[in-house]
């Protein structure tokens, strides 16, 4: 064909009559299944560009937190007796259900008192099946502030994190290395079986 989706099909370099598609990606960062940089609330906080990769992936577990109500807030209750230090902590409330319906935006979040136990927990990572991990409700944005501020990642928009439910797993969310991004999306998963232990 003679054009692929520019005006302008890109053919330098190329023999003459030959064309590729050089795709041009403009997009806000906090879009789809993302992961949220520190800096995206601490000034001070590592970028996507400064995350090691080890921040983005890691051994699992996922707290079961389905719920048919709206807006349910979730404490730390759910957490206690959990072995947490270091993990990808993943909370499946089964409200991807509604992804692309209006019910989307009334979905559960974790509560200020659930952030501070994460944080004090040690984990790595924080991943929910929602369009936030805070009460949209509450522009203070208590749990991006308080794991900002301890240097903990959080994805959101997940999906499917049912088929984790009480198994073993590595958890991967790697975005790009965009210098002074706070957040991009990534294409997350998981691989099953015993973590690797990390050298």
């Amino acid at each position: 064909r003679p054009y692929w989706t520019h005006e302008q099909a890109f053919t330098s370099g190329l023999f003459k009559g030959v064309s590729c598609e050089v795709s041009e990606v403009n997009l806000v960062g906090n879009v789809g299944t993302h992961l949220s940089s520190p800096f995206y609330f601490d000034p001070g906080g590592k970028d996507i560009s400064e995350l090691p990769l080890r921040a983005c992936l890691g051994p699992g577990v996922v707290v079961d937190a389905r719920t048919e109500r709206e807006r349910l807030p979730i404490g730390p209750d759910i957490f206690s007796g959990l072995e947490l230090e270091g993990k990808v902590v993943l909370v499946c409330t089964g409200w991807d259900r509604y992804w692309k319906e209006p019910e989307y935006e009334d979905h559960p979040f974790l509560t200020e008192e659930a952030a501070e136990f994460l944080r004090d927990a040690g984990i790595r990572l924080l991943g929910m099946d929602t369009l936030s991990v805070d009460d949209l409700g509450d522009p203070s944005r208590p749990v991006h502030r308080i794991l900002s501020r301890a240097g903990v990642p959080i994805v959101e928009n997940l999906t499917k994190l049912e088929g984790l439910i009480g198994k073993e797993f590595t958890f991967f969310a790697v975005p790009p290395k965009l210098k002074g991004a706070s957040a991009f999306p990534v294409r997350a998963f998981a691989i099953l079986g015993s973590p690797r232990e990390e050298g």
